[in-house]
Parts: C-alpha cells; structure tokens; sequence
C-alpha cells in the first residue's frame, strides 16, 4: 500500500503526457471530421477530456500529483486556465477555512 502512495515526478508526467496527448489527438481529429457525423463523436472525446483537466488541477492545488512543487505548479497554471479558474486567489481562498 505504501508503493501507491508514494509521490513520483515519473508517474505524474506520465499521466499528463497521456492526458494531453488525448486531448491533442481528439482536438485533431475534430478539425479533420469537421464535415462529417465522425465530428460529433470526435467532439463528445475532446469536450469530456478538456472537463478532465478538473482532476489534474484538483490534484496539482493539494500538491500531489507530481513529486517536485514547480511542476505541481506549473500544471495548476495550465489546468486553471482550462478551468476558467483564477488561480491565485482559488488557491488560497480556503487556507483560512
């Protein structure tokens, strides 16, 4: 049990890595079916992963989805952004609660 708890600044850029490069791939793959029915499905995949950059920030803002605090940081930046969420004053909006 304590294996899975542990932080690691490999298994988090992995599963960013594969998160975007879905993300990338059904954006993509929108501007290519454009014309067609393939685009609703394409755009139902992209619409789903884009609202899954919730859980990257969710976990970057607790600090625990990478190892390194920068990196943590660094991806709370690009998911708040997704989020439409500003960043500074949602993190620390509920430190004095």
């Amino acid at each position: 049990m304590k294996k899975l708890y542990k932080r690691s600044d490999l298994a988090g850029f992995k599963h960013v890595f594969i998160f975007f490069s879905f993300l990338i791939l059904s954006g993509i793959l929108c501007i290519n079916f454009y014309d067609s029915c393939w685009f609703i499905l394409f755009y139902l995949c992209y619409c789903t992963l884009w609202g899954g950059a919730d859980a990257i920030w969710h976990e970057c803002g607790h600090g625990t989805a990478l190892k390194t605090r920068i990196y943590n940081d660094i991806f709370y930046q690009i998911a708040s952004f997704m989020n439409n969420f500003e960043p500074v004053r949602w993190r620390w909006s509920k430190k004095g609660s």
